[in-house]
C-alpha cells in the first residue's frame, strides 16, 4: 500500500511539473479616422513581437504583440505603396501633379524606422511619369516602377528607375510595344536582376488586358518577357521568389476575376497554377514552411459573401487553412512567434489581426470570422511571349516638400460588438396626428465604428412586426454610441388628412444594417398607440 502511496505522489509532483499548454494569443482591431488614406501594402513584425503596418499615404503605424496602438504617422507625400527596407526604414512611392504643370510626376519619400520623413523628391519629365511601386534594392538604393505617357498624346509604356541611397537616379528604362503597357510591381531577384509585373492592353482605353511579366538583368535589359493569354482581363498584382528560385504571382484571371496563383519557373515557364474562387488576390508572402500566405478580395456565391479572403497554402497549393475577414485587400504574414499577423482594409478604416497557427481567432470573434468553403482548382492560363522594346527616359529629380504628422486613428476591439435598439416614450394620436418620442440605445459591450451615424426609420404598422408594406412616415439619424449610452430623445410627429391608418409606431434601428451586432434581433422597436381613432 506505501508503495502505491508513493507512485501516485510521484504522479501528482511530475504533473504539476508538467506546463500547461498555453492559449495562442489572437485578437481583432479595427482602426478608422478621419483623413487617413486606408490600404495596407507591408507588414513587418518586430523584435517585441508586435508588428508596423505601411498603408497608403504614406501612413505607419506600430503595434505591440497585444494590438495596442504604439505609434501612428502620416506624411503628406503623395505616396501610394509604402514598402519596408532592411534595416527598418520605409519607402512610399506615388504620383502627383508636377510644380507649375498640369502633368504628373512621380514622387518618392524615405521614412526612417520610426515613421519620420528623412528625405522626399518627385521626379519628373516632358512626360506624365507616375510610380505604383517601389522597393528597396540589396545595394541599399531602391527601384520603383510605374508608367510614362507622353503629354496629351497617346502610348503608354512601362517605367523603371533604378535610384542609389540618396534617391539620385542610377538608371531608367521604358518598356514599351505598340500597344500601352503598366508596370504596377516590382521586386529584386536573387541573381540581382528584377522582376516586373503588369499589363498590356490592345488599344488606350480598351477594357480587356493582360497580365505582363518581365525579368530585367542589373541594368534593366530584358531577359525575357511573357503575357498570359486568357480572353479576358488578367492581373498579377504581386509576387515572391521562392527558395528554388521560382516565382509566385497571384492576382485574378479572365473575364469572370478568378483568384490565381501562378508559379513560374527562372525562365518563365508555367510550373503549376490554381484558382480559389471568384476575386481577385492582392499579396503573396512566403511562410516559414515553404508554403505560401495569400490575401485578396473575393466574392463566394456558394457562401453569399464578399471581402478578404486569407489563405494559408502549402507549397504545391493546396489549402492549409482559410478564412474571410474585413471587406478588401489584405496582407498576411507570419508572426516570428508563431501564428499570423493581417492587416486588411475594412470598410471605413483598416481591420488588424493576430490569428493563430490555423488561421483562428478567440471564439468571441467568430461572428465576424466567415468560414469559407473555397476550393482550388486547375486552370489552363498560357504564357506567350511579347516583344516589348527598352528606351532610356528622361526624369530628373527635384526636392519635395513633405511633412510628417502624428494621426489619432482609433482603435477598437472587433470582438465587442454593438447592440442597437431603444424604447418609446409617450406615443398618442389626436385627430388626425400621431406623436412619440424614440430613444435609441447601445446595449452591447462595444462601439459601431469610432465615427458614424445610426440610421433609424419610423412606420406606420397594423401590428408590432415590420412589414415592408408598411407606411413610412420619417428618417433620423443619430452620432455613434459607446456601450450603454442612450441618444436624446427623437420626437416623431406625423399628421394625415385621411387619419392614422395604423395602430403602431415602430423604429428601425441600423435601418440599413450598417453594423453586426451581437444581436440583430431587436433593431425594431413597437409602440402601440394610445388613442381611440385607431382602425
Amino acid at each position: 500500500m506505501m508503495r502505491q502511496k508513493l507512485i501516485l505522489l510521484s504522479l501528482a509532483l511530475m504533473a504539476t511539473q508538467i506546463p500547461a499548454k498555453s492559449e495562442e494569443l489572437s485578437w481583432a482591431r479595427f482602426m478608422s479616422g478621419h483623413g487617413i488614406p486606408w490600404g495596407p501594402t507591408c507588414i513587418v513584425p518586430t523584435s517585441a513581437g508586435g508588428f508596423i503596418v505601411g498603408s497608403r499615404g504614406p501612413w505607419i503605424a506600430e503595434f505591440d504583440r497585444s494590438g495596442k496602438v504604439l505609434w501612428q504617422k502620416l506624411t503628406w507625400a503623395y505616396g501610394g505603396t509604402t514598402r519596408a527596407g532592411a534595416d527598418g526604414e520605409f519607402v512610399s512611392a506615388g504620383a502627383r501633379k508636377g510644380p507649375g504643370t498640369i502633368r504628373f510626376d512621380t514622387t518618392l519619400c524615405k521614412l526612417t524606422a520610426s515613421g519620420d520623413l528623412e528625405w522626399a523628391r518627385g521626379y519628373g519629365s516632358a512626360a506624365d511619369d507616375k510610380a505604383f511601386d517601389v522597393q528597396p534594392t540589396s545595394d541599399r538604393g531602391y527601384v520603383f516602377c510605374g508608367s510614362t505617357k507622353p503629354f496629351r498624346a497617346n502610348g503608354l509604356d512601362a517605367l523603371v528607375v533604378k535610384l542609389d541611397s540618396q534617391g539620385d537616379i542610377e538608371w531608367q528604362k521604358a518598356y514599351g510595344t505598340s500597344d500601352d503597357e503598366e508596370a504596377f510591381r516590382i521586386m529584386q531577384s536573387s541573381d540581382g536582376g528584377y522582376l516586373v509585373s503588369g499589363l498590356v492592353r490592345p488599344a488606350a482605353g480598351s477594357l480587356y488586358y493582360k497580365a505582363l511579366v518581365l525579368k530585367l538583368d542589373s541594368t534593366g535589359q530584358i531577359l525575357w518577357q511573357k503575357a498570359l493569354a486568357t480572353s479576358g482581363r488578367d492581373l498579377l498584382p504581386d509576387m515572391m521568389q521562392t527558395a528554388a528560385g521560382e516565382y509566385a504571382l497571384v492576382g485574378g484571371l479572365g473575364l469572370d476575376g478568378q483568384a490565381c496563383v501562378i508559379v513560374l519557373d527562372s525562365i518563365g515557364r508555367i510550373r503549376w497554377q490554381r484558382t480559389y474562387g471568384t476575386g481577385r488576390f492582392s499579396s503573396v508572402r512566403g511562410s516559414s514552411d515553404g508554403g505560401f500566405l495569400v490575401c485578396g478580395a473575393a466574392y463566394l456565391e456558394a457562401d453569399d459573401w464578399y471581402g478578404t479572403l486569407a489563405l494559408k497554402l502549402r507549397a504545391n497549393g493546396k489549402i492549409a487553412w482559410q478564412r474571410g475577414l474585413g471587406s478588401d485587400s489584405g496582407v498576411l504574414v507570419d508572426a516570428p512567434d508563431g501564428g499570423y499577423f493581417l492587416a486588411a482594409y475594412d470598410h471605413a478604416g483598416q481591420g488588424t489581426y493576430r490569428l493563430t497557427s490555423k488561421g483562428k481567432l478567440p471564439d468571441v470573434c467568430e461572428p465576424i470570422v466567415k468560414n469559407t468553403t473555397v476550393t482550388p482548382a486547375k486552370s489552363a492560363a498560357r504564357m506567350i511571349t511579347t516583344n516589348a522594346v527598352t528606351t532610356t527616359t528622361t526624369l530628373a529629380p527635384y526636392p519635395l516638400s513633405a511633412t510628417t504628422v502624428g494621426t489619432s486613428a482609433k482603435p477598437a476591439d472587433k470582438c465587442l460588438f454593438p447592440d442597437l435598439t431603444g424604447f418609446w416614450q409617450g406615443v398618442e394620436s389626436s385627430g388626425h396626428t400621431v406623436s412619440g418620442k424614440f430613444v435609441c440605445q447601445n446595449i452591447g459591450t462595444g462601439r459601431p465604428r469610432p465615427w458614424g451615424s445610426i440610421y433609424l426609420r419610423f412606420y406606420l404598422s397594423a401590428d408590432a412586426a415590420y412589414d415592408p408594406t408598411d407606411e413610412i412616415i420619417d428618417s433620423e439619424s443619430v452620432d455613434v454610441l459607446d456601450p450603454g449610452e442612450s441618444s436624446q430623445p427623437i420626437i416623431i410627429k406625423y399628421t394625415s388628412s385621411a387619419g392614422v391608418q395604423g395602430k403602431y409606431l415602430l423604429a428601425r434601428v441600423d435601418a440599413d444594417d450598417d453594423f453586426f451586432e451581437s444581436d440583430e434581433t431587436n433593431n425594431t422597436v413597437a409602440a402601440q398607440i394610445q388613442s381611440s381613432t385607431r382602425y
